[in-house]
């Protein structure tokens, strides 16, 4: 006797294969974007609490600085005074993040930072990272310069 499987079997478990990948793969690609738009967010929080640590250390003030468009951003950081992180690759002394680093993550409101060296900022606000499923991710940072970053759904 003969084992295996017969034509209608195989076309069987491939049409439900063929199924259960066409449901799958849109979550799977919103997945993916969430962690682009959360990696991003955490990335400005680094950035933030870098800018502020140097401004101390140092005891000279330091600004993050936002260039571009919602589609095309990057941000900088700069020893001094605000830098145009669009405009050349050296323009900002300490380091520069490009928006494409975070494929298909738009960068709906920015607000930059000068830190004193007191680690004090007079721009206290908010930054909002979007993907195009409509998911949000924020950094807030307050008077006292401290950044920290969350889902919008979630108090921060």
């Amino acid at each position: 006797m003969k084992r295996g499987f017969t034509l209608l079997e195989m076309a069987l478990v491939l049409a439900i294969l063929g199924v259960l990948l066409a449901v799958g793969t849109p979550s799977l690609h919103g997945l993916i974007e969430r962690h682009r738009a959360q990696a991003a967010a955490d990335a400005l929080t680094q950035d933030l609490r870098n800018a502020r640590e140097l401004a101390v250390l140092g005891g000279v003030p330091v600004h993050l600085s936002f260039g571009g468009d919602a589609g095309h951003w990057c941000w900088g950081v700069n020893r001094g005074g605000a830098c145009d992180c669009g405009a050349a690759l050296n323009a900002c002394n300490v380091s520069r993040t490009d928006g494409s680093r975070f494929a298909q993550v738009r960068l709906e409101q920015a607000t930059g930072a000068a830190f004193e060296s007191r680690g004090q900022t007079h721009r206290p606000g908010e930054t909002v990272f979007a993907t195009g499923a409509g998911d949000h991710y924020r950094v807030r940072m307050s008077l006292l310069g401290h950044a920290r970053s969350c889902r919008q759904d979630k108090l921060c």
